[in-house]
């Protein structure tokens, strides 16, 4: 959803804008005029995006679910199955979008004696 999507929206005077992913979620909640509760998903980090105070307290009027991961329980789970893993490697898209969530699990992975290797993820082609 780009600006102009959001501020249609707005303008038609729904009852409420459900919002997917981070982009459209933002958009949604800063659209001029917009007195309609943004209820989002997909969105990494909805804090730092700034649609929400905190996910316990939104004080903002837009509300959902975050996809953040919960690294610490995948890497106990890694450490329980292989206890002498040295080296992790993670596939990541390139994308500017999951920096947080990558720091997070890099810095989650020194807990664990684990070093993280990141493999970029080629860009997905669109067949003619």
């Amino acid at each position: 959803m780009n600006n102009l999507a959001a501020a249609n929206f707005v303008s038609k005077g729904y009852d409420i804008i459900i919002a997917i992913a981070t982009p459209s979620a933002m958009s949604a909640h800063a659209a001029p005029g917009c007195r309609y509760p943004v209820v989002f998903s997909v969105v990494c980090d909805p804090v730092a995006a700034g649609l929400v105070k905190s996910l316990d307290n939104p004080q903002t009027g837009a509300t959902g679910t975050s996809d953040s991961l919960n690294f610490e329980g995948q890497l106990k789970m890694i450490r329980a199955f292989l206890p002498d893993a040295k080296k992790l490697a993670s596939s990541i898209p390139p994308a500017k979008r999951i920096a947080a969530q990558l720091e997070s699990l890099k810095e989650a992975a020194k807990d664990f004696i684990l070093k993280l290797m990141k493999l970029e993820s080629p860009t997905v082609q669109k067949s003619a």
